[in-house]
């Protein structure tokens, strides 16, 4: 949920003593680059409409629990958050938390929203992470363990990544993407890697929801029901 910022949605991954999907975390008042960082439209990983950011604190909780595997979830609704969206439109995000395989798993609904509508995602990674990419995937390390950062449909490709002139060290991935069509369902995959190895996570998409395997492990996360 939201704090100072409006950011409802907003994830942010602490792992093995650090943060590695991160947030500015401070707000600067004075305008100018550092101000753009903190509060501007790339500040935050929720979904920024055709340059739109948040302009209300509007989250709803819809859901929270545990699953019969153990797997903890929160489902939101942000639609409240923004301020340019069609009557009828909604923009919901889930997140699975996972123990086996250790993933964290974005899922964002976007429904009732014009073709042709631009769509950017930014995530921060944590600062002084080494990145690199392998197989249409990203990997963020720490010089002891490994976060696999993908999604789907698409790939994480490096032309993506860069570093905003105010940044602490944090480096930030962008996405930039066109609405083809009323409905979009993205997933965005986190998967820890203990051993720091160089073997990416699969995952496809499934009529039921994501497929993902990593570490001998192979989960079936399904995807949001319909809206309530």
């Amino acid at each position: 949920m939201s704090h100072l910022h409006r950011d409802g949605g907003q994830v942010i991954i602490g792992w093995q003593g650090r943060f590695w999907i991160t947030d500015p975390g401070y707000q600067q008042y004075r305008p100018g680059e550092e101000r753009d960082f903190t509060l501007g439209v790339h500040a935050h990983n929720a979904p920024v409409f055709d340059g739109a950011v948040q302009v209300n604190r509007g989250g709803r909780l819809l859901a929270v629990g545990e699953t019969a595997e153990g797997w903890q979830y929160a489902w939101v609704d942000i639609t409240r958050c923004y301020g340019n969206l069609p009557p009828g439109a909604s923009v919901r995000r889930a997140l699975w938390l996972l123990e086996a395989p250790l993933a964290v798993v974005v899922q964002d609904e976007l429904r009732g929203l014009p073709a042709g509508l631009q769509v950017q995602t930014a995530w921060h990674g944590g600062a002084y992470l080494a990145w690199a990419f392998c197989h249409g995937w990203a990997r963020l390390d720490d010089g002891r363990h490994a976060l696999w950062f993908g999604t789907l449909p698409g790939a994480v490709d490096p032309a993506g990544l860069s570093r905003h002139g105010a940044s602490r060290g944090e480096l930030t991935w962008l996405l930039t993407e066109t609405l083809d069509g009323p409905e979009q369902v993205r997933w965005w995959i986190f998967c820890g890697d203990e051993a720091g190895s160089w073997s990416p996570p699969s995952a496809s998409v499934t009529e039921g929801g994501l497929r993902l395997a990593h570490a001998g492990t192979s989960v079936l996360i399904p995807s949001l029901p319909s809206p309530p």
